[in-house]
């Protein structure tokens, strides 16, 4: 949510001016400290920081240790209710218009001016390859002999129900069918 970033954002910025130290010429500095780093204290930043920090982290431990009774909080439900208003006023929409100019003044283009369209790329003989599809998080992925050398409890289950021995088995055959159709194509590039 854009309106809880801003609501962050402003939180620290208010929390650093509320925090800042104005030592005025002529007067010792805070902690006895050097000129420079004074110059840091009157910034206001290390109040916002260590604010921001303990707050935020403060906030989160309590909503995963007590989920319920947080959500059920009414401070909960005022700062939700602030940070939607913050969305929908579209104080933050204006990064559309940034980039809109940061396109504009590099020169970006639609990707089909760099890859072309889908029917361009296939005239070319430059497809797109759904067979890759089928790799990644979520799908099976073929080990060699591994019937073989499943470990000994799925061995087991697999004597015990054949049903689970066929869909395993279905599974390897169908990704070797994926793997001979990447090689296939391939090799045709």
């Amino acid at each position: 949510m854009v309106g809880r970033q801003l609501c962050v954002v402003s939180c620290m910025l208010f929390i650093a001016r509320v925090t800042s130290v104005k030592i005025e010429s002529g007067e010792s500095n805070i902690f006895d400290s050097s000129s420079g780093l004074q110059e840091l204290y009157n910034t206001g930043l290390l109040g916002a920081f260590i604010t921001t920090i303990v707050a935020s982290i403060s906030w989160q431990l309590v909503a995963s240790a007590f989920p319920l009774p947080f959500l059920a909080s009414p401070i909960t439900y005022f700062l939700l209710r602030w940070c939607l208003l913050l969305e929908a006023s579209g104080i933050c929409t204006g990064a559309w218009v940034i980039a809109s100019i940061h396109r504009k003044n590099a020169g970006f283009q639609r990707d089909e001016v760099y890859i072309g369209t889908a029917e361009s790329r296939s005239s070319l003989g430059k497809s797109d390859h759904s067979v890759n599809l089928h790799d990644g998080i979520g799908h099976i992925v073929k080990l060699p002999g591994f019937a073989n050398n499943a470990p000994s409890k799925l061995k087991a289950l697999m004597k015990k129900d054949p049903s689970i021995a066929e869909y395993i088995n279905s599974q390897v055959d169908s990704l070797e069918r994926g793997d001979r159709a990447r090689t296939d194509s391939s090799e045709e590039e």
